[in-house]
């Protein structure tokens, strides 16, 4: 009796997942069906080659340009990370990046996974498939993107990054600038003490205790970061939309 009461949560478990890709499944199927409509009205065995490549290369854009701006928008986790890490003394801390190929902090990299569950979490990448759907609608097969409008709401996307990493890492990072300037004051007034013995270890504790506390904020954060960046998309296809 007691195995089986030590199974149901594993059991619920795969019960879920199971319904969850079910969902998946359902919402890639009518995306598809859509998608498939689009196509089937733009006429493309009549079409000449290059109209066909100038076709193939709109939409490559548009997808494109949707994975910089989302690439763009959740840099801004590393880099408060980077930040963190490096106003902590946790700078040494790095490892390789296999998606960037250089070396990141340990503080980013453990945001950047939390900044992916949480969009997971939120079913973000649902949200983005429905965009993606609707992007034949704003954009229609054959039709002309406009490279102004895509390359100003790049460039407004780097400015939004350094914003949102602000906001995630000031809590963090004003906790430890006020511990450097507490330890700066004691080792003046007592220079016998060394800095390294006395205030690298105060400040790597108060690192982790000032992270443990944020970790609601920082939840928050990126709640907001996932619904601030599908706005983002949004607001990026209104644009082409409404030229």
């Amino acid at each position: 009796m007691e195995h089986c009461h030590k199974k149901l949560p594993n059991l619920l478990q795969r019960y879920l997942s199971l319904l969850h890709q079910h969902e998946l499944q359902q919402e890639l199927w009518l995306i598809h069906l859509g998608i498939f409509e689009q196509f089937q009205s733009v006429p493309l065995l009549e079409l000449d080659n290059l109209v066909i490549v100038r076709i193939i290369f709109v939409e490559l854009l548009i997808g494109l340009t949707v994975g910089i701006l989302l690439s763009i928008l959740f840099a801004s986790v590393a880099l408060a990370g980077e930040k963190i890490a490096t106003s902590g003394g946790l700078g040494f801390a790095a490892q390789i990046d296999p998606t960037t190929g250089g070396q990141t902090p340990v503080i980013s990299n453990a945001l950047t996974l939390f900044s992916i569950v949480t969009f997971l979490s939120l079913d973000g990448h649902l949200a983005l498939i429905r965009a993606m759907d609707a992007s034949f609608s704003v954009v229609a097969v054959g039709g002309r993107l406009d490279l102004y409008a895509a390359s100003q709401f790049v460039i407004e996307s780097a400015g939004y990054m350094f914003e949102l990493a602000s906001v995630m890492m000031l809590p963090v990072v004003i906790v430890l600038l006020l511990t450097n300037v507490t330890v700066g004051v004691v080792t003046r007034s007592a220079p016998t003490l060394n800095l390294f013995s006395f205030g690298f270890p105060i400040t790597l504790l108060v690192c982790f205790l000032a992270l443990y506390l944020a970790t609601k904020p920082l939840g928050y954060s990126m709640e907001y970061l996932v619904g601030f960046a599908i706005d983002f998309i949004a607001s990026f296809f209104g644009k082409l939309k409404n030229g």
